[in-house]
């Protein structure tokens, strides 16, 4: 495989292209993992790092009861309109 190393400020583009995210602070690595596992922790914003609009849409949907709280929350679009799918055919919409 090839690796090859991204510096962008824009967390929703490396949500959508990076399969491993490493954030740095003062040249050191303090945060290592996946784009779930790294951009959704709220801990990020303490370090000017801003989470995804997606991240935040899902965490919002989840406080209004329209995300299930069993999966985990969106980076990417792709997930956010997956997961409140996931969530509309959970609901009885007759009642």
């Amino acid at each position: 495989g090839k690796t090859i190393i991204i510096t962008e400020q824009r967390t929703d583009l490396l949500a959508e292209f990076a399969d491993r995210i490493a954030l740095l602070h003062e040249g050191q690595i303090i945060k290592d993992g996946t784009p779930q596992e790294v951009l959704t922790k709220p801990a990020i914003e303490t370090l000017g790092i801003a989470r995804t609009r997606y991240t935040k849409t899902a965490e919002l949907a989840q406080q209004k009861g329209l995300w299930q709280a069993t999966e985990p929350l969106a980076v990417t679009l792709a997930e956010t309109v997956a997961g409140l799918k996931l969530k509309e055919n959970l609901v009885d919409y007759k009642n």
